[in-house]
């Protein structure tokens, strides 16, 4: 391994949408010696995140995971802020990443918006 890489994982649609495949990667990253944050838009007070800590508890003990709730805010602003840069990003909402919750809303549906696209099933 040549660096540590750092890892931002959403938790909402991107580890919730297939969470036993996303314990295995995580588990995957943590062995090979990456950092693995959960940096979700939630907020850490006015939210149940009872669904973030059971599935940190699913992962051994000595896979140490830490979430960053952004309450919000952009995910790079706030990881930044915190003294973080984070190498890789897996989120399903990329707007996100960079923009508030409220822009991202905004951009997101007017993207769509303006350049319909129709979900094709992959075979």
């Amino acid at each position: 391994m040549s660096k540590k890489i750092i890892f931002g994982i959403d938790f909402d649609d991107t580890i919730t949408a297939d969470e036993a495949l996303m314990l295995q990667l995580i588990r995957c990253i943590v062995r090979a010696k990456h950092k693995v944050y959960i940096v979700t838009a939630r907020d850490e007070e006015r939210q149940d995140n009872t669904d973030i800590l059971m599935f940190l508890n699913r992962l051994p003990p000595d896979h140490v995971v830490d979430v960053i709730y952004c309450s919000a805010k952009s995910k790079i602003a706030v990881t930044r802020d915190l003294g973080i840069k984070v190498d890789i990003w897996w989120d399903d909402f990329p707007e996100l990443l960079v923009l508030g919750l409220d822009k991202a809303r905004n951009v997101r549906s007017q993207l769509w918006r303006d350049h319909p696209v129709e979900n094709k099933k992959h075979k």
